[in-house]
């Protein structure tokens, strides 16, 4: 991990710390997926950012969500939770949202071989909503 990708992290836990900050992305999460064209999305992990996301997330703008967990008991409020073994039957998806940041990786080529859905990084998400010039220089 480079020191740029290390100091993102940082500002990424830092904003778990303070819900307060991410309340304010909530129109800007909203845009990104209406801009992008995804109406039924879902979110991969349910950890800390994953509800973060879920709790600032504009429902009323998606058509439906779900979260996609190994531990099925890991949910959040009455949304459905799946396992990802059954992201291949649902044709209705348009984009996955992952939020373990150091295992993205693997889980996007993991989704890539089961489907063909936009897999995005909640890294990605998060640049796109705050742009964080500290990320502009930076390499994936």
């Amino acid at each position: 991990m480079n020191s740029c990708e290390r100091d993102f992290f940082i500002q990424m836990y830092e904003l778990m710390e303070r819900p307060e900050l991410f309340v304010s992305l909530k129109e800007n999460m909203t845009r990104y997926f209406q801009v992008n064209g995804y109406k039924n999305i879902a979110v991969y992990g349910v950890g800390k950012l994953g509800t973060l996301i879920l709790k600032n997330l504009n429902t009323a703008q998606l058509e439906s969500i779900c979260t996609i967990d190994e531990n099925k008991a890991a949910h959040f409020g009455n949304i459905e939770t799946i396992n990802i073994q059954e992201l291949a039957d649902r044709k209705e998806i348009d984009m996955v949202l992952v939020t373990p940041l150091l295992d993205y990786p693997k889980i996007e080529a993991q989704i890539c071989s089961m489907c063909e859905v936009p897999v995005v990084s909640a890294k990605e998400l998060m640049c796109d909503m705050v742009n964080l010039s500290l990320f502009m220089n930076c390499a994936d």
